[in-house]
C-alpha cells in the first residue's frame, strides 16, 4: 500500500461534548452519576421488555450495590455476574462498581468446568444471577460464594447513591480470555483505563447524548464494556440485542424501529446481517458502523456502500483486551481500498505504536514488524499471574511512566503513518471477535485418553470467516469419531473454541526437531473430514431442504435427520447463518433459539410444520 491510502480527513462531524483529561480523574460511577444529574429523564437503557431512564437505572443500580455490600461489606473483591438478561447485566455492572467491587462476567453457554474455574480463580465473593440462571448459579457456587438473585432480592431501604470514595486507580473489571497454558487468564482493568478508553471513543466518534448505541457483543468481551460506557458516560442510550433470541432477520427492523445511530459488531456478524437485507431498507438514523475484533475486508466496504446512506460512516478498529483500541480507520462512500484488507489506520489518543523485529529493534518504513503499543493506559495485570504480567507488560526505557505491550500482531506502517495489519506472529487467532490461544485447545485435546497427538489450524469458510480445524491422531488403534472428540471438548471449552472440522490421521507429521510440522499437514479437502454413518435419510421435501442447507453451512454431507446440529460442528454463528438461509428460503421468521431447542432435522422440520401449518412456506 502506498501513499494513496485514504487520509483521515474523514471523521464524524456531528456536535458533541468533548471528554477531557480531567474527566478520567474520577471513578466510572462518579462520571455516570454526573450524567444522571444532567439527563435524569432521558432514556438510558432499553431491551425487548424493559426501559430505564437515567434516574431509574441509577436507583436500581444503587439497590443492587447496597445488597452487594450486605453480603460482602469489605474490600475491593470480585463479584461474578451470570444472567440471561443483558439489561440486568448492565444494571448489575453498575451496582458492582458503586459497591466498590470488581465485576467479571460468566457465560451460561460456557461449559460448567470453565465457569467453575473462572469463579474459583477470580475468588469472587458474590455471584449475581437471575431466575433463568439461578439453578446453574447454585450448581457452580455450592456453599463457597454468596448468591444474589437480581429478580427477587429484597430492595434496601434507600435507593440513594452509595457515595463510596472510589479512586480512578481502583480495579473495575476482570475480562477472562483464552490462555496458552490451557486455562483462561483474567485481564484486569481499573476505572482510569476504562474512562480513558471512553474518552478516546467519545472524541473520535463524537458520541453525544442523542446517540442510540447497540450492545451485541457478549458481556465478557471488551467490546461490550466499550459499548456500555460510551453510552452511559455520555448521556446516550444503550440497546442490548440478543442475537440468539431475537435472530438476525429481525435486526434490520430493530435498528430502524429503535432509531439506532451507532452499530457495533465483529465483521462476521455484520456480514450475516447484510445477508438478511433486501436492499429496500432505509437506515435513516444510522450515522456510524463500527467493526472490530476481526479483519475488515474491501468486500465489507462494498457491502456498507450498497446498503447504507452516504451520511453513515464505516469505522475499522484495531485493539486488544490489554490495551484497548490503538488504531482507527474511517471510511465513507468515496473511500477506495486497493488491497483485500482494510488498513488498521491511524493512532488513537495516547497510544503509540512501534514495529519491532525479532531482536527488539524498530523496523523501517513499510517493513513488517511486531506491533508494540506504548502507553500510560493499559491493563493493570493478569489476575493472580504475576510472572505473566511482568513478562507481558514491560516499562518503557525512555519514559518510565509508560509501559510496552507486544500484541503478537504483525504490521507495517506506510509513509503517511497508516498501520497495515498483516496477521499474527504467534498461534493466537480471533474467532468471531474472541481471542483464542490455539495451544489451549491442543492442550485440552491431549488430555483425552483416546488421543495420542493433536494440532489445530485455521481456515476460512465460504463466508470469509475463520474457523478452527482439528487434526487428531488416535491413541493405539481404537476407533474414534469426531462426535466423541467434540463431546469431550463441549464439556471443557466455550463454543467459539470448539473446532468445526476434524481430520483423523494415523500420526501427525513432525519436523526434524520432533515438533508437529503444521506446514506438512494435509489440506482438509485432500483427506476429507471424519464422517460417521449417514444415518436416516430425509423423508419429506422440508427435511431435504434443511439437510441441503446444513450440508453447505457445515461443509459435510454424511449425517441423518436425527443427528445433532451442534455435534456435527454447528455453533452459535453457524446457527445464525442457517436460520438466515431457512427463513429466506421458506419465507418464515424463526428465531435462532429454535436451532438450540430443535437441533435435529427431524425435530426442526416438525416444529416448522406445526408452527406454519396450512401456510405456504415456499
Amino acid at each position: 500500500m502506498t501513499s494513496s491510502v485514504i487520509t483521515q480527513h474523514i471523521h464524524p462531524t456531528n456536535p458533541y461534548i468533548k471528554f477531557t483529561s480531567k474527566d478520567i480523574e474520577q471513578s466510572i460511577t462518579d462520571r455516570f452519576e454526573q450524567q444522571v444529574l444532567c439527563y435524569p429523564d432521558s432514556l438510558a437503557l432499553k431491551d425487548k421488555t424493559q426501559t430505564f431512564t437515567y434516574r431509574e437505572l441509577n436507583q436500581f443500580a444503587n439497590c443492587v450495590a447496597r445488597s452487594i455490600l450486605v453480603k460482602s461489606p469489605c474490600g475491593n473483591s470480585p463479584v461474578a455476574l451470570l444472567m440471561e438478561s443483558r439489561a440486568m447485566m448492565v444494571i448489575a455492572i453498575l451496582g458492582v462498581l458503586k459497591a466498590g467491587k470488581i465485576w467479571l462476567s460468566l457465560n451460561a453457554f460456557n461449559p460448567p468446568a470453565r465457569n467453575t474455574y473462572i469463579l474459583k480463580d477470580s475468588q469472587a465473593s458474590v455471584l449475581i444471577t437471575d431466575n433463568q440462571c439461578f439453578q446453574l448459579a447454585e450448581t457452580l457456587t455450592g456453599d463457597s460464594v454468596k448468591i444474589l438473585n437480581i429478580d427477587i432480592f429484597d430492595p434496601p431501604a434507600s435507593d440513594d447513591n452509595v457515595g463510596l470514595a472510589i479512586t480512578p486507580d481502583s480495579l473495575a473489571c476482570i475480562l477472562y480470555t483464552s490462555g496458552s497454558t490451557g486455562e483462561p487468564k483474567g485481564v484486569v482493568h481499573n476505572h482510569r483505563f476504562i474512562l480513558h478508553s471512553i474518552k478516546g471513543h467519545t472524541n473520535a466518534l463524537h458520541i453525544c447524548a442523542t446517540d442510540r448505541l447497540t450492545l451485541l457483543s457478549p458481556l465478557s468481551h471488551i467490546a461490550a464494556v466499550t459499548a456500555i460506557f460510551r453510552a452511559l458516560l455520555n448521556g446516550a442510550s444503550i440497546f442490548p440485542y440478543a442475537l440468539q433470541d431475537e435472530g438476525m432477520t429481525n435486526l434490520a427492523h430493530w435498528l430502524i424501529h429503535e432509531k439506532i445511530t451507532l452499530y457495533h459488531s465483529v465483521p462476521t456478524v455484520f456480514r450475516l446481517f447484510i445477508n438478511t437485507l433486501t436492499g429496500t431498507e432505509i437506515f435513516a438514523n444510522l450515522r456510524l458502523i463500527h467493526l472490530g475484533g476481526e479483519p475488515v475486508t474491501s468486500l465489507d466496504l462494498q457491502l456498507y456502500k450498497k446498503h447504507f446512506l452516504p451520511g453513515c460512516l464505516l469505522l475499522n478498529n484495531l485493539g486488544a483486551t490489554e490495551v484497548g483500541a490503538y488504531r482507527q480507520f474511517f471510511m465513507d462512500h468515496n473511500s477506495k481500498i486497493r488491497e483485500t484488507l482494510v488498513p488498521a489506520g491511524f493512532p488513537t489518543e495516547d497510544k503509540e505504536v512501534l514495529l519491532l523485529d525479532e531482536s527488539g529493534g524498530e523496523v523501517g518504513e513499510n517493513c513488517v514488524g511486531e506491533i508494540t503499543v506504548i502507553s500510560c493506559f493499559m491493563a493493570q495485570s493478569y489476575w493472580r499471574k504475576s510472572l505473566l504480567t511482568k513478562e507481558a507488560f514491560q516499562y518503557d526505557a525512555v519514559d518510565s511512566t509508560k509501559r510496552m505491550y507486544k500484541t503478537g500482531d504483525l504490521g507495517r506502517i506506510t509513509r503517511d503513518g497508516c498501520l497495515v495489519h498483516i496477521g499474527r506472529i504467534d498461534r493466537q487467532v480471533k474467532i468471531r471477535g474472541f481471542r483464542v490461544e490455539i495451544a489451549e485447545i491442543e492442550v485440552t485435546l491431549r488430555t483425552f485418553d483416546k488421543i495420542k497427538e493433536a494440532a489445530i489450524t485455521v481456515e476460512k469458510d465460504q463466508y470469509g470467516s475463520e474457523r478452527l480445524l482439528a487434526y487428531v491422531a488416535p491413541d493405539n488403534v481404537q476407533h474414534l469419531t469426531h462426535l466423541e472428540i467434540r463431546q469431550f471438548l463441549v464439556g471443557r471449552l466455550p463454543g467459539y473454541m470448539i473446532p468445526e472440522l476434524y481430520v483423523l490421521l494415523p500420526s501427525l507429521p513432525l519436523t526434524v526437531s520432533g515438533k508437529i510440522d503444521l506446514l506438512a499437514l494435509p489440506l482438509a479437502k485432500q483427506v476429507g473430514h471424519d464422517h460417521d454413518s449417514c444415518g436416516s435419510p430425509p423423508r419429506t421435501p422440508l427435511e431435504e431442504e434443511i439437510k441441503n442447507i446444513w450440508t453447505d453451512i457445515l461443509n459435510r454431507d454424511s449425517f441423518g435427520i436425527t443427528d445433532n446440529f451442534f455435534e456435527l460442528g454447528g455453533q452459535s454463528i453457524t446457527a445464525m447463518k442457517f436460520i438466515s438461509r431457512i427463513n429466506a428460503k421458506l419465507h418464515v421468521e424463526l428465531p435462532v433459539r429454535v436451532v438450540f431447542e430443535c437441533p435435529t432435522i427431524a425435530s426442526l422440520a416438525a416444529f416448522i410444520e406445526n408452527e406454519y401449518k396450512g401456510s405456504h412456506m415456499n
